[in-house]
């Protein structure tokens, strides 16, 4: 039961991590983009 626990917590950890970097990035492109444009 506790290697399940393991699994997904590492899994959605992965998951997370991902989502965090495209946002980062989309956060970066959007003041970029106003920037350009202001």
């Amino acid at each position: 039961f506790s290697w399940t626990g393991v699994f997904v917590g590492e899994k959605s950890g992965i998951w997370l991590e991902s989502k965090a970097e495209l946002l980062g990035g989309i956060i970066l492109i959007l003041i970029g983009l106003k920037i350009l444009l202001a």
